[in-house]
């Protein structure tokens, strides 16, 4: 008889085992059902209940069918019975630790959510002040939640980018820009630097591009971003920035491919040691910019402006320049194998040339070789 009851303890510890999972089961049910941050008494209230009812009856249960025919085997039924029970407690016991390690992960994740929330709301306040001193303090507090908050991370990224978009917009003039500087550049144009919120949510949106290996999708069209400086090392993909003031801008080391350019103003420009391969410049005005270092293949540069331009050390390869204006641009170490819509007359419309590597069907003008504005270039264009 003895036998039989240690057998069948053996076999139904199991029940006991998958009874504890099932407790365990339902109480992580009801709290995704009812909420842990209000009902959690509730859980702990049908917990109890539930653990008492198991204790007190399973044990009764596990050796209901054994027969005591002898009093020693009527003292073991008891002690298995009680053992059972002292097997169930030590089981609950662990589901209500790890019960209360979950509701304690919760009641953190709860409260930094709080925390989270609370910090956006404020960095919301201070990003409509009238002060300028104000918004910059909201604009690197939703940078630094970025930082620190996966979720929030983009939709942060979408709140700076309408920020500069509705508070620089390309249509707006330097005299309704109070926090702007204005000074002359040496041709004697008067030139407005980004105001200085602008420049921090700028400055902002390049600082978190850097955190991602893809970048980050920027959308600033419409924008006036005179004299902006975009950081090196900035990773915009995809990039729209079409009919964009980006006149004396600094595009230096960054990532823009396939970006979308078409209208926007780059005059006076610094495009230097940047991928723009594949993007689109329809229409856009580099007059007196300086591209250097650049990967423009593949670019789009349909009825684009380039005049006075110095194209210095740029991949060309493959841009379509279809209507392209070329006039009194200068050339050098310039690769335009492939190019398409490139037209002799074009090329004769340019300042100066040197070390340029030309489409077949297409020869050098004669005047490459018979200017000197080359002069300070020339060791350039083919060094490494």
């Amino acid at each position: 008889m003895l036998n039989r009851l240690d057998t069948a303890i053996l076999r139904k510890l199991g029940v006991i085992l998958g009874l504890a999972v099932g407790l365990a089961a339902l109480v992580f049910a009801l709290s995704l059902f009812l909420g842990t941050s209000q009902k959690w008494p509730i859980l702990v209230g049908i917990g109890v209940i539930i653990a008492l009812l198991i204790l007190v009856f399973v044990p009764v249960w596990q050796v209901r069918n054994l027969v005591a025919e002898k009093p020693e085997d009527a003292q073991r039924k008891v002690e298995l019975e009680n053992e059972t029970r002292r097997t169930i407690a030590q089981i609950l016991g662990g589901v209500v630790i790890l019960a209360g390690l979950y509701f304690t992960a919760q009641q953190v994740f709860l409260a930094r959510e709080g925390q989270i929330t609370e910090r956006l709301t404020r960095a919301t306040e201070q990003l409509g002040s009238d002060q300028p001193e104000i918004r910059i303090g909201g604009i690197y507090a939703f940078r630094r939640i970025a930082e620190n908050s996966e979720d929030d991370f983009y939709p942060i990224v979408q709140i700076l980018s309408t920020f500069i978009r509705e508070n620089a917009p390309r249509d707006k003039t330097a005299e309704e820009y109070p926090s702007k500087s204005l000074y002359q550049d040496p041709n004697g144009i008067v030139v407005a630097n980004v105001p200085a919120d602008i420049d921090a949510a700028l400055a902002s949106l390049i600082s978190l591009s850097q955190e991602r290996d893809n970048g980050i999708g920027l959308d600033l069209h419409g924008s006036n971003l005179e004299g902006g400086a975009f950081g090196a090392n900035g990773n915009y993909n995809p990039a729209y920035l079409f009919n964009t003031n980006l006149q004396y801008a600094s595009l230096i080391k960054i990532k823009m491919p396939k970006a979308d350019f078409t209208d926007s103003n780059l005059r006076g420009s610094n495009v230097i040691d940047a991928n723009l391969s594949g993007a689109s410049f329809e229409s856009a005005q580099f007059n007196s910019a300086t591209l250097q270092d650049s990967n423009l293949s593949g670019a789009y540069l349909r009825n684009t402006n380039l005049y006075e331009a110095d194209l210095l050390r740029i991949d060309l390869s493959g841009a379509n320049f279809e209507g392209a204006q070329l006039k009194r641009a200068l050339l050098c170490g310039v690769d335009l194998r492939g190019a398409e819509n490139l037209t002799q007359g074009q090329l004769d419309a340019t300042e100066d040339g040197a070390q340029v590597m030309l489409p077949e069907g297409l020869v050098p003008p004669s005047q490459w070789e018979e200017t000197d504005s080359m002069q300070g270039y020339r060791g350039y264009c083919h060094s490494g």
